[in-house]
């Protein structure tokens, strides 16, 4: 099958069938990642985004389609909780990535393990729905600055001028702790 269909993956078995079930819980093949609470709303929020866009070209300016949506930005510390869907995001989010890191879960606990590295989450909700975690944040404190290692956004907030409200946030962070 490898000569014929190179364009096919194929796993070389070992020998021995006990080491069969051990084999294939190792083969990078059958990793995933895990399904968050977004994924499972999928349908529910493409309905509120039909209900956005008939509000959208009935306004005369993006300022009051703006005005309509009522928009709430949530931005505080990532929980627990919240890890999982933190790692989708740096695995997924393409178009508003600053950095493109892609991180596993494992990696973002390791970065915050050490204390010296901060994680923020953006939620976002309108009165339409809420557009769930959207964004995040990772960054630390070094040279008398604010270093930020990462900061995305999903598609699903872009033009809604979140981003102005996550960087007066790390403002406010950075006065909060005397950086420059």
């Amino acid at each position: 099958v490898r000569a014929a269909c190179p364009e096919v993956i194929t796993l070389q078995l070992p020998e021995e069938p006990e080491r069969i079930p051990s084999f294939l819980r190792h083969a990078w093949i059958f990793d995933t990642l895990r399904v968050s609470d977004e994924d499972l709303r999928r349908t529910s929020l493409y309905q509120q985004n039909l209900a956005r866009e008939r509000s959208r070209s009935s306004a005369l300016t993006l300022r009051e389609f703006l005005a309509r949506l009522e928009l709430q930005v949530d931005i505080r510390p990532m929980d627990d909780g919240q890890l999982a869907r933190v790692s989708q995001l740096t695995q997924r989010t393409n178009q508003f990535n600053t950095t493109t890191i892609r991180r596993s879960e494992a990696e973002i606990r390791a970065l915050l393990k050490d204390g010296l590295s901060d994680c923020l989450v953006v939620q976002v909700r309108d009165r339409f729905g809420d557009y769930g975690l959207v964004g995040v944040v990772l960054f630390s404190s070094a040279g008398g600055a604010l270093v930020v290692d990462t900061f995305l956004l999903s598609c699903r907030v872009l033009g809604r001028f979140v981003e102005h409200r996550v960087i007066a946030r790390l403002g406010e962070i950075a006065l909060e702790r005397g950086l420059g």
